[in-house]
């Protein structure tokens, strides 16, 4: 893993992020699509990011979050199986807005459509995460596994993001019991991910599959041991389309979270 890439991460957190948790300005704030802030600490760090990452791997197309915000077509070059850093400069920004310190910094090296090296930055924590495609999962140095989880139904805690799920879907889901415990998260991938790991939580449901938001967390969760599935089944990938994944532990409990979906 590179290590260079960690300190970007931390050097942009310190530079940008921090100082203005807990103390934006007016005007530090806007809203760039209905319930979506942006602040001038993403933009900025973004920038940031992205000058240095290009210099790691000349050539390679930075996608950032909010270049995409502002044009789109940014995006382009992830599909059908492109390559490309991604970067989300603060995943949580709600929670950053708010006070709240659940937020983070990530990026991810895309190389054929699929993600094979990633980072999270928690600054209010301390905490960095790594991974690597075949080569694990890192906590602070420290290699990280999923351990063994619960075996039935009613012994599992999750969390199902159902905002950015189409309305009928959120309502079937919101609208029938609950056989689980249910958690709302952190309502970041950026911490999200991680509680997985540490087991925090046995699933995650997202409606919404923005690169940016989960190729990090994915890669840190399979190298782990999880697993990350869309509706069908099928394994998440950075080029994915559509709506819906499912992070899990193990297979096991992707199978029994899958089987509480109406739909």
């Amino acid at each position: 893993m590179d290590e260079r890439v960690l300190e970007l991460l931390r050097e942009a957190g310190e530079r940008f992020v921090r100082p203005r948790f807990r103390a934006l300005a007016d005007g530090e704030v806007t809203e760039k699509s209905p319930g979506e802030v942006v602040t001038v600490a993403d933009r900025e760090a973004e920038v940031f990011l992205a000058a240095g990452l290009g210099l790691l791997r000349p050539g390679l197309p930075v996608v950032g979050e909010e270049a995409v915000a502002a044009d789109p077509s940014v995006l382009d070059v992830l599909y059908p199986e492109g390559s490309c850093w991604l970067v989300d400069p603060v995943d949580g920004t709600n929670n950053f807005v708010s006070g709240d310190p659940s937020y983070g910094m990530a990026v991810a090296l895309v190389e054929g459509g699929r993600a094979v090296a990633s980072w999270i930055w928690q600054p209010e924590f301390g905490v960095a995460w790594e991974a690597e495609l075949k080569a694990g999962t890192f906590r602070n140095g420290e290699r990280m596994t999923v351990s063994a989880r619960a075996t039935t139904l009613p012994e599992l805690r999750g969390v199902f993001h159902t905002r950015f799920f189409p309305p009928e879907q959120r309502e079937a889901v919101e609208g029938q019991p609950v056989e689980y415990v249910r958690t709302p998260g952190a309502l970041t991938s950026a911490c999200d991910y991680p509680a997985l790991i540490e087991g925090a939580v046995d699933f995650i449901c997202w409606g919404r599959i923005l690169p940016w938001d989960h190729a990090p967390g994915t890669l840190l969760l399979t190298e782990a041991g999880g697993v990350n599935r869309r509706l069908d089944g099928s394994a998440y990938e950075a080029n994915a389309v559509g709506d819906g994944t499912l992070a899990a532990a193990s297979s096991e409990v992707w199978e029994l979270a899958r089987g509480t979906w109406p739909f």
